[in-house]
């Protein structure tokens, strides 16, 4: 799911993992993205945030 900002993609990110799921904010090419899966981050991209159940888990 792309968003517009950070602060949007970490709060959509952290809501998404309430309840046991994963989620993971990254920037691609300037534009953020959450993602519901174990990221495979390429030369390009960075991992911003990762949450578990609701818990931020490692932030940039």
């Amino acid at each position: 799911m792309q968003v517009e900002t950070i602060q949007e993609a970490k709060k959509i990110a952290k809501k998404t993992s309430e309840g046991g799921n994963y989620a993971c904010v990254i920037l691609s090419m300037g534009k953020y993205y959450v993602e519901t899966e174990t990221p495979f981050i390429r030369l390009h991209e960075t991992l911003i945030a990762e949450y578990s159940d609701g818990v931020l888990l490692d932030s940039e």
